[in-house]
């Protein structure tokens, strides 16, 4: 069973394709019991989107209450945001997505509910090591948006909890 969210638009851009092909090679998948699949821009927020325009709008809350453990998370996005999407409550940079708690509060929710969890990352991992991408790291095992990065991902999700670790 997995949960698969998306971060689209603005910096994920030049990965649109990438992230296209990961999205339709799991959503043709056999091996999958279900599969979920939900859009966010920059950081999950209150809510995520059914489609990767962000109109169709689910409660995060609502997703976290549908979706139980024993389906895996996996994050795909650069972490690449303001700080203050991360950081600080009413933080969000577009009006849609204003939420008073801040975008980590979110993540860390989406980190307890689901244990076995990782995260995606189409840049460098020498990027990751700083900004937004090294708090989010600290949240999530990121691994590179690559073959092997997403074999070590699948491993890390399989396998024991909390027995991820992150390709760095």
């Amino acid at each position: 069973k997995l949960l698969l969210m998306m971060d689209v638009g603005g910096s994920m851009e030049p990965y649109a394709q990438l992230v296209e092909h990961l999205f339709s090679a799991a959503h043709a998948s056999r091996h999958l019991k279900d599969f979920r699949f939900y859009f966010f821009h920059n950081c999950v927020y209150g809510k995520v989107y059914q489609d990767n325009w962000l109109q169709e709008g689910v409660r995060t809350g609502d997703v976290m209450r549908k979706f139980d453990e024993r389906y895996k998370l996996l994050l795909v996005g650069d972490a690449s945001m303001a700080p203050s999407e991360l950081m600080d409550p009413w933080g969000a940079l577009y009006r849609y997505e204003n939420d008073p708690e801040c975008g980590r509060d979110w993540l860390l929710r989406l980190a307890r509910r689901w244990p076995r969890a990782a995260w995606l990352n189409p840049e460098p991992p020498q990027a990751w090591r700083h900004g937004t991408a090294a708090v989010t790291g600290r949240i999530f095992p990121m691994f590179p948006l690559t073959l092997d990065g997403l074999d070590a991902a699948i491993r890390a999700l399989v396998g024991a909890k909390g027995a991820a670790r992150p390709l760095t």
